[in-house]
């Protein structure tokens, strides 16, 4: 039977405004995100699913279209993608007088080469919508909780130690007062944390932990739980599996084949326990969602398994 998932307070994932998800490429923070945001949702949470992209998107696990602009997808769940040109031209023409009379530069082809030449600018201006969103700046609505769908951790890494480097090398002016609004935002840790998804394999564990010790040391951020996403459940003992073995030669083909198949679902099981004892005394805060399997992609199955498996250990739920 797969281990039940522990509600010590350590474990618990904090009630903050803002959420920031990441892990390596490919362990499943996407999905993760989405449950979270959804868990909230549905605990009257008014909640905003954001996400790290340029271009309008399909969501791969809402039927939605992602834009700029936010749309609620379901009662208290709003959608929307981050844009650094899209954030910046929002705030000029917020703060700026005739504002419209510098479209023509900020649509043109110049501005946008500048943006990507500098470095920083792209992150800091996601932050900065970031905080807008927070803060319900402009007469925006006012979210409850904000999950960010961050990048993969390198990426995530640079996001989030682009105030501190603003701050350190813009002395002053605009862009410096931005930096340190955004700065104490991610350094309040009763409103922001950093979670980290990773699987139960060498490399996602490193990185994860990589960047939970930079965020967490150097940056002084909050983090939460490591997630630990598709962890196999264990279903037999290594005696039971022996037994197996032994009854293998006299059985049917098909039956030497389940045996088969149950001693290599096993052997996976216990590295990846093996990985995870490796980690216990570093990290003993890890959260256990475990592998859903299905016939056919059911993306509503996958978001409700993980919301089930992550609730009990959210802090916005309990309240």
């Amino acid at each position: 039977m797969a281990d039940k998932i522990s509600t010590h307070p350590s474990l618990r994932i904090p009630d903050c405004q803002l959420l920031i998800v990441t892990g390596k490429g490919g362990v499943g923070k996407t999905a993760v995100s989405t449950a979270l945001a959804t868990a909230c949702a549905r605990a009257g949470k008014r909640t905003l699913l954001t996400v790290y992209e340029r271009d309008d998107c399909q969501h791969p696990l809402i039927d939605a279209r992602v834009g700029f602009d936010t749309v609620e997808t379901e009662p208290n769940l709003w959608l929307s993608r981050l844009d650094s040109r899209l954030s910046m031209k929002e705030y000029i023409h917020r703060t700026v007088p005739l504002h419209l009379l510098y479209d023509w530069i900020l649509n043109g082809r110049t501005l946008g080469q500048f943006t990507d030449a500098a470095p920083g600018f792209d992150e800091l201006m996601c932050l900065g919508k970031l905080y807008d969103l927070a803060e319900g700046s402009a007469g925006k609505q006012t979210f409850d909780t904000i999950i960010f769908d961050a990048p993969s951790t390198g990426h995530s890494a640079l996001i989030l130690r682009t105030p501190s480097v603003m701050v350190e090398t813009v002395g002053s002016g605009p862009i410096h007062q931005s930096a340190l609004k955004v700065q104490a935002m991610l350094q309040d840790r009763q409103r922001s944390c950093i979670l980290v998804v990773a699987l139960a394999e060498e490399m996602a564990l490193q990185e994860g932990s990589e960047l939970l010790d930079y965020v967490g040391g150097e940056l002084q951020f909050n983090t939460g739980p490591m997630i630990i996403n598709r962890l196999r459940p264990a279903r037999f003992t290594d005696r039971e599996i022996e037994q197996l073995r032994q009854r293998s030669g006299s059985a049917t083909a098909d039956v030497r084949a389940i045996i088969d198949n149950a001693a290599v679902h096993h052997r996976l099981c216990g590295l990846q326990q093996g990985y995870l004892d490796a980690i216990h005394g570093q990290y003993p805060a890890i959260l256990k969602v475990p592998q859903l399997i299905q016939r056919q992609f059911d993306a509503a199955t996958i978001v409700d398994g993980i919301a089930a498996a992550l609730e009990p250990n959210m802090e916005a739920i309990w309240r």
